[in-house]
Formats: C-alpha cells, structure tokens, sequence
C-alpha cells in the first residue's frame, strides 16, 4: 500500500485551534475541530529550513531558533477521520525531494498535485505484529541444551542463555562444566598410583611414587622408569639389563661372561690340550696357556694362565711344538715350524703369529709337532712333514704352505692320531695314514695314503683318532690296551678292526682320544672317561683303569673335554677346569700337585 501522502498547495494550516493534550494548535488539527485556515505563504528559505515530520531535524536553526516539537506517529490522524472534503498533510516526503529538507510550503509544485490520495478506509500505518521468538530479519533463538550441540560434561547440566549456555558440574563433581571430576570416579582423573583430592573447584592429584616419571608434570601419568632403556642403570658393557617393576633392574652377564651383571669377565669358549701345555681362548678374544711354556715343551713352568700373545680376536687355537688359531677366519700360526708345519713358506722357527696366505675362510685347523691340517671353504688342506701316512701323500716330503687335500667339498671336522688322521665330510667318516693297532678302521691291515672311506653311514657328527659319535651313539675301534676302546675288553687279542657301538646310550655329543690310551666323551653335558688312568687323567678320583665309561664329576656340566698325554681339561660354565699329571704346572690352579679330580684353573683378575 502506498503510505506516502501528498498534499495540495492550497490546503492551509489551522494554527488557533488548541491541542488535546494543550500544547500549541497545529496544522494537523485543522481537520478535526474546524476548517484549515489561511496563513501567510512561506517563502522557499524558509521551508527549507523547517523539518518535515517524522525526520531527525529539530535542532536549533541559526535563522529561526528553536522548532516547536512535531507531532509523534501515534498523534497523526488516520485516514478515516479526515473529512473527505480535506486534504490530509502527508506524513513523509514527496519522492522527487530531498530528505532533509521536507518542510511544507503553499506552493510545492506540480509534482505534489500528482500524489495519490489517500483511501477513505486504509490505515496510514502497518500495524503487523512483531514475532515473539524473532526479530524482524535477525537470527532464529537456538537452544543449545535441547539440541545436544553444547560440550557440557556428561555429569554437568546446561543451562541455556539467550546467546549461548552454561555448564554446571553435578554435585560430587568439580570442574568449569566443560570437565567434571570427582575422586570417587576414575580417581578424578589422577594415575592410580597417585592420591585424589580437591582443593576448592580444583582436583589435585599427588605426587608419583617412587621409581616411576610424572609424565605430565601433575600427577595424572605415571609410567615406571626404565633405567634399562633409558641407560641409567649400572651394568656391565657385557651385561644384559633387565626392567624389573616398580622401578628397578637387573643385571645379568652375557653368555660367556662372568659375574654379577654389573660387573662381567670374559669366560672361556675353546680349549686346547697338549702334553705339559694347556690354553684357553676367552670371550673377550683374548688368548691365555699355562704349563711349559716357550719354544722348547719344557722351556718354563707357569703354573697359572698368562697372555702368550697380545694379539686378540681368537676364536679356536691348538698348541704344539707349532702354534696355529683362526681370527675371523684367518689362519696364524708361530713356533718351532718344524717340517713347514706353520706353513708360512719357510721351515724357519716364527717367533710371533703370523698369518697363513691370504684366505679368510677357515673354519678348522689340527696338527702336530711336525704335520697340520685344516678346513677352509669345506675343502681339505694338509701342510707340514708328509710320509704317505698321516696326511694322504703318496711321497714321502714335507710342505711349506697349505696343499689342496680334497676339494670334493663338505668337510666339516679333522683330527690326527699315532701316525694316522681321521675326519668327517658330509656325514662320511674317512681315516688315512698308519694301521697302527687297526686304527683306520676298514678292517684290514694296511696303510692307506689316501682317505679311506669307514663303513657306509652319512651321519657321524663327532671323531678323534679311534672313536666317534654316530646319532648320538658311541663308536671306537683299534688297539684296545689299557681298555681304550672302552667294551669292557683290554689287551693283546682285543682289538676292533672296524667301528665297534660302545654301550646303549644315545645322547653321546663328542669324544677325544688324541694320542693316548684313554679316551674322553660328553654325554648330554656329562664327562665320561675310560682305560690308562696312571696319572689320574681320567679325573675319576682313583688311580683305576676302568674299561667302560665311567663318570668324571657328577656336580658339573660340560661344553668341552680335551685329553693330553699326561692331563685331560674341560670347559663348564665357561670355566676351566683341569686334571691329572701337574709337574709343569699343566693343571693352572697355581700349584705342581697332580689331581686325580678337576680343579679350577685360576686367571688372573
């Protein structure tokens, strides 16, 4: 509806008619009390300055002073009380004017004769009503607590607020509404390890006990210390630390290694067994003998371990008039070098280790004062004083560097024995060399100057010269003085010309005999010794020449046993321990006594 109200130039404006409300009469009156009357024109400055109705103007004018105050919107007529006969002042200004000036004048121009007249019945004013839970063209009210949208704690309740809401924490609980904890709940949110309590609209937690970390610095994560992790703890280099809730640790050596945990020496990992000398090659790499020392077999007497060596980095040795032990798959040898027996070229005496070409592959090595043996890439090399017997040559001549014996491959284990040499390739037992006392073991008499393959079976796993170990079954074969052979049997007359099954055990794991008439096994960790026992090699605690395997020393578990002419030695727990004939100091406990039952080597701290 249009509510803009023009108004003719020639309507004038009553001005003597008094007001209701008695305030000054107005031009607005003029159509309820009386007709208009004439008032004198205004000129074009004037109705400029004047405000229209309804504007803001109504300040004082320099020109005219102060406005008499207009009538408010409910003060205008509506059109029904105008007389049809009246034009009605309008109530805004016409169009083509300029709001701020719409003071009236008796002559506004022909564009105010063009305003349409008001309708006898139409209101001047909308009176549509404002919504209650709108304003016109603003936002919709939300009420965050009936939607779910609020972040309110699951024990608080909201309160919804013309802009937004708020959040109060149930009783029991403490927090801003947002978070609400109580102790009795999940210990108010504190580790369970710690105490919970409040402190006005606050939880505190306590403090984390002892051998554990405050992850965030206020109770509520506490995770144990791992000093093992963390390395704060105090074992050895060579120790394994174990965390061990609440808030310690434990310590315990490496395999191999001896001590505590927090402090940790290497143990011994091979052993080597030679007349009056014996040594020892330790975890560390280090590499220890005691007995007769030097080049000559009774040069010194060193009761107790000593370095013979300050090289390291051994992992197997063998002591002999020559010295030979693989580093890393290198072979070095040293010593009287008789025959060429070290292999280093020459038959000169090697006063210090020296390596053996240039191969890195060895994995074995035997020998004697004059012959050598070894394994590299699973091929058979022999050096050193060769006779057609003990290392397979048809020519009786000696070799200064390692000779190509076999190269079929597979070998895995080689020893030497009196004039003669046994070894294992793939499973295979093969003997060569003198058939002193049948020991070859193919049943008949003769030398043989190349390997001799004993019997048919593929699954020999252990052998020394005249024993081995099949699937775990005892073998033995050869001379049989002293009861060596151990088949309760001894003498002229007794010997066995081929591999003869020792007993019904079948746990047997390795045996040794080397150059002597007794013999030395391990069954599942247990010693068992057997024949010449006139020095107490046997370490059975007598003097007797048992002809059956006989226990070496209940209390203990061995790794390894090795025998010598005059001293047999073991390794358990990775100690040494050692037995027999010590008149060189051989036995390493500090003493020349001889012991008929192992004693513990003793190193030096």
């Amino acid at each position: 509806m249009d509510t803009g109200l023009g108004r003719p130039a020639d309507v004038g404006l009553a001005i003597d008619a008094p007001r209701p409300d008695g305030g000054p009469p107005s031009a607005l009156d003029a159509g309820r009390d009386g007709p208009a009357l004439d008032v004198p024109s205004v000129d074009a400055a004037a109705a400029d300055r004047m405000p229209w109705p309804g504007s803001d103007a109504g300040a004082e004018s320099a020109d005219t002073g102060t406005q008499p105050d207009l009538p408010v919107k409910s003060d205008l007529p509506l059109a029904s009380d105008v007389p049809a006969t009246a034009d009605v002042v309008p109530d805004s200004p016409p169009a083509d004017r300029a709001p701020d000036n719409p003071v009236p004048g008796p002559d506004l121009g022909p564009d105010v004769a063009d305003t349409a007249e008001v309708s006898d019945t139409a209101e001047v004013f909308d009176t549509t009503e404002v919504s209650d839970t709108a304003l016109p063209d603003g936002p919709t009210l939300v009420n965050e607590c009936q939607l779910g949208t609020h972040d309110c704690d699951v024990n608080a309740t909201c309160t919804d607020l013309p802009v937004g809401f708020f959040c109060t924490c149930l009783g029991g609980f403490v927090g801003d509404g947002r978070t609400c904890r109580s102790c009795q709940l999940g210990n108010g949110g504190c580790d369970p390890l710690t105490t919970c309590s409040t402190v006005g609209n606050t939880i505190v937690c306590g403090a984390c006990p002892s051998g554990y970390s405050d992850v965030n610095q206020d109770g509520t994560l506490c995770t144990e210390i791992n000093e093992c992790s963390n390395g704060t703890h105090d074992c050895d280099a060579h120790a394994i630390c174990s965390n061990s809730p609440p808030g310690s640790f434990s310590c315990a050596c490496q395999t191999g290694w001896l001590g505590d945990g927090r402090t940790c020496k290497a143990g011994v990992k091979w052993i080597s067994v030679y007349d009056t000398t014996n040594c020892a090659v330790k975890y560390d790499g280090t590499l220890w003998c005691w007995g007769a020392l030097g080049f000559g077999p009774y040069a010194t007497v060193n009761p107790v371990p000593g370095s013979v060596t300050s090289m390291t980095g051994w992992d197997t040795f063998n002591w002999d008039q020559t010295r030979c032990g693989i580093r890393s798959g290198a072979l070095y040898c040293w010593g009287t070098n008789n025959w060429g027996s070290a292999g280093v070229g020459s038959t000169d005496p090697v006063e210090s280790p020296t390596r053996v070409g240039t191969a890195s592959d060895w994995t074995w090595f035997a020998g004697t004062s004059s012959s050598s043996c070894g394994i590299r890439g699973g091929n058979l090399y022999c050096w050193g004083y060769v006779n057609g017997r003990k290392t397979g040559d048809t020519v009786e001549q000696n070799y200064t560097t390692p000779q190509p014996w076999s190269t079929a491959g597979g070998w895995q284990a080689v020893e030497f024995g009196w004039g003669n040499t046994c070894g294992i390739r793939s499973g295979e037992l093969y003997c060569w060399g003198a058939q002193y006392g049948c020991t070859l073991g193919d049943g008949v008499t003769e030398e043989s100057a190349l390997p001799l393959r004993i019997g048919t079976a593929t699954d020999w796993t252990a052998v020394a010269a005249g024993c081995g170990v099949r699937s775990g079954s005892l073998y033995c074969w050869g001379d049989n003085d002293f009861g060596r052979i151990g088949n309760g049997a001894s003498g002229t007359g007794a010997e066995q010309k081929t591999p003869l099954h020792i007993g019904l055990a079948a746990d047997w794991t390795t045996v040794d005999s080397g150059k002597t008439n007794y013999t030395t096994g391990l069954r599942a960790g247990i010693a068992y010794s057997w024949g010449n026992n006139n020095g107490g090699e046997l370490g059975i605690g007598t003097l007797d020449d048992p002809l059956l395997p006989t226990l070496v020393d209940s209390n203990l578990s061995w790794q390894q046993v090795r025998t010598s002419t005059m001293a047999s030695c073991g390794i358990s727990g990775h100690k040494v321990y050692c037995w027999g004939q010590n008149n060189y100091g051989q036995l390493g406990d500090g003493t020349i006594e001889e012991r008929l039952s192992p004693v513990e080597v003793i190193f030096p701290e």
